[in-house]
C-alpha cells in the first residue's frame, strides 16, 4: 500500500517540478498568508490525519522567508512550527523548521514546497502549494507525522 502511494505522488510531483525550474518567479516580496490542508500520517500512531494548515510568512532576504505555521488538528493538539523557507529554484523552497507537536513535545521540520500556478501582478501574489514535509519530535526521529499539503498563498 505504501509502495502505491510513492508512485502516486512522484508521479505527480515530478512534472510538477519539471515545469517549475522552467517558470518565472511570481513570490511576494513582504507578507504572505497561507491557507489549506495537509492529509498525512502518523507514523507514532499509525494512523491517517488531515490537519488545517496556516502560515504567516514574512520575506528575509530575496531567496528567503521565514514565518510560522499552524497545524490544528479536529482532536484539538495542535503543532506550531518556526520555519525558514529558502528557494533553490524559481518555484522550489526547501523548508526547514522547529516547533512543538501535541502542543508540548519538541519537534523538528523538514519539507519542500513546490509552486504549481502562481501570479503576480500590481504589488500583489498569489500562488497554489504542494508540500510535502515530515514533522518529527527530537525524543525520537522515526516516530514522526508525513504531510503532503495542498496550500493557496496570497502576499504582496
Amino acid at each position: 500500500m505504501s509502495k502505491k502511494i510513492i508512485v502516486a505522488a512522484a508521479l505527480v510531483l515530478l512534472p510538477l517540478l519539471a515545469g517549475a525550474q522552467a517558470a518565472a518567479s511570481t513570490e511576494f516580496q513582504y507578507l504572505s498568508f497561507d491557507i489549506g490542508y495537509a492529509p498525512g500520517w502518523n507514523l507514532n500512531s499509525n494512523n491517517y490525519q488531515t490537519p488545517a494548515l496556516f502560515g504567516l510568512n514574512i520575506r528575509v532576504a530575496d531567496k528567503l522567508s521565514a514565518g510560522i505555521q499552524h497545524l490544528t488538528y479536529s482532536a484539538g493538539n495542535p503543532d506550531n512550527f518556526l520555519l525558514l523557507k529558502y528557494s533553490f529554484l524559481p518555484q522550489v523552497r526547501a523548508a526547514l523548521g522547529f516547533g512543538t507537536q501535541n502542543s508540548t513535545n519538541p519537534a523538528s521540520s523538514i519539507g519542500f514546497e513546490v509552486i504549481p500556478f502562481g501570479r503576480s501582478t500590481g504589488g500583489a501574489a498569489t500562488e497554489m502549494k504542494v508540500a510535502v514535509k515530515y514533522d518529527a519530535p527530537f525524543s525520537d526521529l522515526t516516530r514522526g507525522k508525513i504531510f503532503f499539503a495542498l496550500a493557496v498563498g496570497v502576499g504582496f
